[in-house]
Parts: C-alpha cells; structure tokens; sequence
C-alpha cells in the first residue's frame, strides 16, 4: 500500500542538518545581540540552502531557502500524489492551525530556529510548487504572529494537538486512492491509534481472506511504515509515538461492511524509531 502522510513537519528534519550552526545562536549566553542572532540565522540558512535540493522523501523536495526583508522563504517541490494543493488552498483554516500547531509544540532544532526568526524580526513562509502541474501554494506567519506563538507557549508541549493537526490536513486529501480497489476514505484516532480506514472492493481483496493473511499483510505494509528513509514518514512516526499512538489500516469490505484491522503499536514504532 502506498504512504499517505502529509506532513508540514517535514522541515524539521532538514534542519538537523544546520545544528551545530543553530546551536551557536544561544552559545553559552542568552545575552545575545540581535545583530550576532540575524548573523547566525544567515548562515544557518545559506548552509541548508546550498545543501539543496534535498529529498523529503514521499513529500516531494525542499528545493530552497531564502532570507529575504521580511521573512524565511523554504520553497518546496510537492509530490502531487500525496498532497493536493487546491484542497490546501480551500481549507485555510484547517492549514492555519496546524501551521500554530507546528510553532506551538516545537522542540529542538525548529523551536530554535522559530525562536531565532522571532528575535530577528523575521516571519516565516512556506511555498509550494506542484511537482507534475506547477500548481502554487503558500502559508505564512508574519513576524508578529511568530513572535505572538513564541512568547505565548506553554512549557508543556501538547503531542495531542499536533498530531491532531496533522491528522486534520491529511483528511483534506481524502478520498485517496492508493491502490486497484483501496480509497482511504478518512485518518482518525481511536483508541491507541491513527486509523487509516480503507474501502476495500470486495471483488479483488474478499476481507475473510485478508483476515487469514493478516500476519503476512503486517509484515508486508511494515515495509512502508518503518520506512526509515523517508523523512515525512519518520517524522509522522516521532508524533504518533510522542502522543501514545500506534498506526493502523482498517479494510473495510465495499459490500459487506467486514473489517480486517493491521496495527502496528506504539512501542512497535518506538521499536523500530530508537530501537528500545
């Protein structure tokens, strides 16, 4: 089956490239001049830009960074099979939110670099580019409203609320096809998981027999869930595993209403992210 995380996250792992260049931006001072941090953030992002383009794995490619008057620019190439631009474009709200969410719950190296965008007067940009139709999209946070999420956080990050996010964007791009006879119709969560529910045409994939293959069905699809290469899906796994979720695929059979549940826990993922 093929992978249908979205996620807008996915530039936090491109940034773990520049972190010994965002570490000097606090140093062993918090009395840091905003001209030293405006320096600091030039060259973390001169760094990361020439490291460019750079895979974001089923997500498409970060293809630039650019520091401009008002704000950071990350330009991105987006992989137009798993991320429908114009469902983004007509659902800002549900965009917007997970945008705060993303600042918000911050941790490391991105809540250094918002924390460096805020001090430096900067806000934050990022735009899309539809890899096969030239589509464009973008969001952004002004300075101001960086600044605002910023200052305004609590100490307690909440896993919860971002993965929420995450989950409300990716259900913009339902119905999804992924595969003869498979639509993902919907992402929730349920109890220890995030269910991916599937419509399973029963003609091609009977569900009494995809419950007798269930053990062969785990072993194949966890080939795609614990895909470590692909950073979207790895930063999607760090999520669930910070909310207390597991992942899970429902089948749900066209006809007959039968389901054949795949979950793949939390520790399972925990497992396989840090090996513990």
């Amino acid at each position: 089956m093929k992978k249908t995380f979205l996620s807008f996250l996915v530039v936090a792992a491109l940034f773990l490239l520049a972190a010994p260049l965002q570490a000097q931006s606090f140093g062993k001072t918090n009395k840091v001049s905003s001209t030293s941090i405006f320096s600091d953030l030039k060259t973390v992002v001169a760094f990361v830009d020439q490291m460019c383009p750079i895979s974001a794995g089923s997500a498409g490619n970060m293809t630039a960074l650019k520091l401009t008057e008002t704000a950071l620019v990350i330009e991105f190439e987006a992989n137009e099979e798993y991320i429908d631009l114009d469902a983004l474009r007509s659902n800002p709200s549900v965009v917007r939110n997970n945008f705060e969410a993303m600042v918000q719950n911050a941790s490391g190296y991105m809540d250094t670099l918002y924390t460096l965008l805020a001090a430096s007067d900067k806000g934050f940009v990022l735009k899309y580019t539809g890899a096969t139709t030239g589509k464009k999209y973008s969001c952004s946070l002004t300075n101001k409203e960086l600044k605002s999420l910023v200052e305004g956080r609590g100490a307690k990050r909440d896993p919860m609320e971002l993965l929420n996010g995450q989950i409300a964007v990716t259900n913009l791009q339902m119905p999804m096809k992924v595969g003869e006879g498979l639509t993902i119709d919907k992402v929730y969560v349920d109890g220890n998981y995030v269910v991916y529910n599937c419509i399973t045409d029963e003609s091609l994939y009977p569900i009494d027999a995809l419950n007798d293959a269930r053990a062969e069905m785990k072993k194949a699809i966890a080939q795609d869930v614990f895909n470590m290469s692909d950073p979207t899906m790895v930063n999607f796994m760090k999520i669930c595993v910070e909310a207390g979720k597991g992942i899970a695929y429902q089948y749900v059979g066209n006809t007959t209403g039968k389901k054949c549940f795949i979950g793949y826990s939390v520790f399972e993922l925990r497992s396989a992210l840090y090996g513990d």
